[in-house]
């Protein structure tokens, strides 16, 4: 009698090990399974890319389930991830933002694509302002194209942050080629009144792409002070406050050559360029 209760306690033992596996491989199956690749493929590809002003915060939805495709388009560049709470210090890529009008589960899926492979999708409660963006892009044959924070999680996961906010214009610029800095904050410049007539060009509440440089206050109580001076295509426009300049002085000197998403706007009796600037504590 004991040795039939033996045999039964390691039948129901082993069974529960083979249901257990058989449970893990359907869920990594799940994850890559055929059906879910053909899914991720269905997905309109090339076009010119509409480069979007990183003037927001969109954290990617479903990165659990692309962590291989995010190993992957991070490349030999692991290093260069930051933890979570390191926010302006981690690897930054460029990331595709697309339609996926065929996803069996979502037809108003909008998916993030880094080095051609998807990482996750935009969330779904903020997928109508995305697609409002993407559809008129299409027509046009262009497609979204934003900076992508990747982060390590505690958990040793990997967390994409797109830094993009689909309902910003476009700039009236053409894109620098150079490190872009995070847009937070609104900071005035000084000594735009003697570059009127290139800030008309562009027109009021414009967004331009702003080139910075280190310089010199030219004049009132701070003369000679060092301070961070703004370029719009080639043009010098104006300088940061001699306040604003101890607070971002040698941060920015030391990401040069670097650029920022900027606004002209009408002031009482001028045009005015505000620099949109990572905060600084």
């Amino acid at each position: 009698m004991g040795f039939v209760i033996i045999v039964v306690v390691v039948l129901i033992v082993v069974g529960l090990a083979l249901s257990k596996t058989q449970t893990n491989q359907q869920k990594a199956t799940a994850k890559h399974s055929p059906a879910r690749e053909a899914q991720n493929a269905i997905i309109q590809r090339g076009g010119i890319p509409y480069r979007l002003l990183p003037t927001g915060r969109v954290t990617v939805a479903g990165p659990y389930y692309h962590q291989r495709e995010i190993i992957t388009a991070i490349g030999d560049r692991l290093r260069e991830v930051m933890p979570v709470g390191q926010w302006d210090q981690t690897l930054e890529l460029d990331a595709e933002i697309r339609r996926q009008p065929n996803n069996t589960h979502d037809s108003d899926a909008v998916v993030v694509i880094i080095n051609g492979l998807i990482v996750g999708y935009i969330p779904s409660e903020n997928t109508y302002e995305w697609q409002q963006l993407l559809q008129p892009l299409e027509s046009r044959s262009q497609f979204a194209l934003a900076k992508a924070a990747i982060y390590l999680k505690n958990d040793g996961n990997y967390l994409v942050v797109l830094k993009a906010n689909p309902s910003i214009p476009p700039t009236k610029n053409a894109y620098p080629n150079v490190e872009i800095l995070d847009a937070d904050w609104l900071i005035a410049v000084g000594g735009e009144e003697n570059a009127q007539d290139i800030l008309t060009k562009y027109g009021e509440e414009s967004w331009v792409w702003a080139t910075l440089e280190t310089g010199t206050i030219p004049k009132g109580k701070y003369k000679d002070a060092p301070t961070i001076w703004a370029r719009v295509d080639d043009n010098l426009i104006g300088y940061i406050s001699a306040m604003q300049s101890e607070r971002y002085f040698i941060y920015i000197k030391r990401r040069l050559p670097c650029a920022c998403v900027a606004h002209i706007k009408q002031g009482g009796r001028k045009l005015e360029l505000e620099l949109m600037l990572p905060s600084r504590n």
